[in-house]
């Protein structure tokens, strides 16, 4: 028997922050825009700081947008998804509802860290209580003899993070998405690596850790809008984690104009912090 899922509606992490000014890491800073080298462990357009001060020739304050083919444009591009209603984020995501997609637990999760006061700021100071955080379990439904293709789709205000051993997984996917890396480390030659935030999606069988903002993107905020699909067996349990060494983060208003998504339950847009809303998409035994 075949069973297909398809959802509409979408799934939020969000990272959020205070309005102290971060201090100058000693470097240049980058430009939002310009794409870094696989290797490189500076900041983009140069200097290897966090919070260092963007560079003479930096671009504009655009959103950077990442698409499915990991190529950036200087503007937001339109949503062809059908826009979602309020979820209720206080349901129980331990089990899936009797008769629901196995998907349903998953669907329209917020998963964010907000800036501990209101405001307008560009960038906050996030306690070690937000800063370093992992969600409850989400358990995903279906049959856990069958091993589930589910596809989903990743939109929100993020800081890039670096990671080495990324492998292929068992789908093309988004160069974004780091499937079972590991961050990469500080080090000598690169003291700030550690202080951009990380943003996983662990899943327990098949087991998989997904990284989804796998960008060496230093000292500004990408918008990432891409598609992509993993594998998870039924009655798998999931959960979300962000951490990073540094108090200091970006908001969605680093960026002018500042970065949001379409149809976001729970959240007042400009947000004050960073979020990835996941949207399922679909959901068919492989």
């Amino acid at each position: 028997m075949t069973i297909v899922g398809h959802l509409a509606a979408p799934l939020v992490l969000c990272l959020a922050c205070s309005s102290t000014s971060r201090p100058s890491g000693g470097g240049t800073g980058g430009t939002p825009v310009e794409e870094p080298g696989p290797d490189a462990a500076a900041g983009r357009g140069g200097g290897a700081g966090r919070g260092g001060a963007a560079g003479a020739d930096a671009a504009p304050d655009l959103p950077v947008t990442f698409d499915a083919g990991g190529n950036t444009d200087s503007a937001e591009r339109p949503d062809q998804r059908p826009p979602t209603g309020a979820a209720d984020l206080g349901r129980d995501l331990s089990a899936p509802e009797a008769g629901s997609s196995p998907g349903q637990a998953l669907h329209d999760y917020v998963f964010s860290v907000e800036c501990p006061n209101p405001g307008t700021s560009a960038e906050c100071n996030v306690p070690d209580a937000r800063r370093l955080k992992t969600s409850a379990p989400i358990v995903f439904g279906g049959d856990p003899a069958i091993t589930y293709k589910v596809r989903l789709h990743f939109c929100g205000p993020v800081e890039g993070r670096k990671y080495s051993a990324c492998k292929p997984g068992p789908f093309q996917n988004d160069s974004l998405l780091c499937v079972d890396g590991t961050p990469v480390p500080m080090s000598g030659g690169d003291q700030y690596v550690d202080t951009y935030p990380t943003y996983e999606l662990k899943v327990s069988a098949p087991a998989h850790s997904y990284f989804v903002n796998s960008r060496d993107l230093r000292d500004t905020l990408m918008k990432i809008d891409y598609s992509a699909d993993l594998e998870i067996r039924g009655g798998a349990t999931l959960t979300f984690s962000t951490t990073s060494r540094e108090q200091i983060t970006f908001t969605s208003r680093k960026l002018n104009p500042p970065i949001t998504c379409p149809g976001v339950p729970g959240l007042t847009q400009p947000f004050n912090g960073q979020f990835v809303h996941v949207t399922v998409l679909s959901v068919e035994p492989r």
